[in-house]
């Protein structure tokens, strides 16, 4: 609530309602919000970029390597 000469001048809210998180609610995410989806992958990308011009080694999870035994 914001006041000016003690006359309302300005009023915001909010109201959220609890949704399950489902596989299907999951996977329409993206579609939902493309640019965040896009905004965030981007970012991802351009910060791995940065590393991998400064020349920090990349090192796979540990699981993902293939087993020698």
């Amino acid at each position: 609530l914001l006041s000016r000469e003690g006359r309302e001048c300005f009023r915001a809210g909010m109201s959220l309602a609890l949704e399950p998180v489902s596989g299907r609610a999951m996977a329409w995410t993206p579609f939902r919000f493309p640019l965040v989806t896009f905004k965030v992958v981007v970012g991802i990308y351009w910060q791995a970029f940065k590393l991998w011009i400064k020349g920090i080694p990349f090192h796979p999870h540990p699981d993902s390597r293939e087993s020698t035994s």
